[in-house]
Parts: structure tokens; C-alpha cells; sequence
């Protein structure tokens, strides 16, 4: 079925999923880099995509909830896969980073550290920009190079764990060695 009306199916895919994330992703951008330009320097415009923001991660995060309860798998096996994960993380890291920043501004109270905020802003940036590659499974050329890329990385997963364990093996080895404090 799915087959025999994808010219519309996937239309329809483009209109309601990538058009609000390359908004979503527009926006993020101008908060982030809004001080290189000399007309969104203020703290008005900052405040507004701050805003746009949060309203567009908790429609995200609700578009998830209603695939989540629409979804025939309705207990904990949904959140095992990796493309829900993409889908909500990044949500619900920008509206945390956002809720600290103003409560930040607003009660002048405590420091926020920007290294640490802007650290989980790249990570949701990161994120967003995977939800993309899932994005261009739908179209037939790109889609095997995704699901090869989907195969790899279960086995860099691996190696990656391996490789780690090895690299904190030989600096605790050479710490121990030199007696490095």
C-alpha cells in the first residue's frame, strides 16, 4: 500500500516532518549564532528564538508521545530504539538548557556555566542533524547508503567500546608507571 501511493505518503512526510525540523534547526542556529550578527544582538531577539525554541521542542516531544501511544508497542521496548531516542533527547535538552538560562537571567542568582550549556547544545545539535539522515532513508538512492551506515555502526560501536578500554588500560598503566599524580 505504502508502495503504490509513496509519491503521497511521502509528500506528505516532507510537509509535516522535514519542513518543521529545518525550522527547528533555522532557529536554533540564530539563537546560537545570533550575536555574529549585528541586527539580532539583543537581548529581545535571543529571548524570542529562546522561546520558539521551547514551543517547538514540546510539540516535538508531544508528536512523540502520540506516535509512542499510537504505536502498537506501548511499553518500555519502544525506547530501545535508537530513532526514538534521536527524536526526544535533543527536545528535552534544549528546553533544559533553556529553563537554566533564564532562570538564570531572571533570578540572578548562581552561575550557569556556558561551556557546560553550550556542550549540551552540541550534543541536541548533533542530534538534530542525525534526525536528518533518517530523513533521507526515504529517498531510494540514499536509503542503502543509510542502512550500510546503520550496519557499521553497530560493529564501531563495538570497537569503539574495545579502543576505550585499551586507551584508559595503557594511560593508567604508563600513571602507575611514572607515578603521576
Amino acid at each position: 500500500m505504502i508502495d503504490f501511493r509513496w509519491n503521497m505518503v511521502k509528500k506528505w512526510m516532507i510537509v509535516k516532518l522535514v519542513v518543521p525540523y529545518i525550522a527547528y534547526q533555522l532557529i536554533f542556529l540564530l539563537y546560537v549564532f545570533g550575536d555574529n550578527f549585528p541586527f539580532l544582538k539583543t537581548k529581545w531577539w535571543s529571548a524570542t528564538f529562546a522561546f520558539m525554541l521551547v514551543v517547538i521542542s514540546i510539540h516535538f516531544l508531544l508528536q512523540e508521545y502520540q506516535q509512542h501511544m499510537a504505536s502498537e508497542i506501548n511499553d518500555v521496548s519502544y525506547f530501545l530504539s535508537f530513532w526514538n531516542w534521536v527524536d526526544s533527547v535533543p527536545c528535552m535538552l534544549i528546553i533544559g538548557v533553556m529553563f537554566l538560562r533564564t532562570y538564570k537571567d531572571f533570578t540572578r542568582v548562581g552561575e550557569v556555566n556556558e561551556d557546560f550549556s553550550n556542550m549540551w547544545l552540541t550534543i541536541a545539535y548533533l542530534l538534530i542533524n542525525a534526525k536528518f539522515v533518517y530523513f533521507l532513508k526515504m529517498e531510494r538512492q540514499t536509503a542503502k547508503f543509510i542502512k550500510v551506515f546503520e550496519m557499521l555502526a553497530s560493529d564501531l560501536a563495538v570497537f569503539g567500546m574495545i579502543f576505550l578500554i585499551v586507551v584508559y588500560v595503557f594511560s593508567m598503566s604508563f600513571c602507575i608507571i611514572f607515578q603521576y599524580d
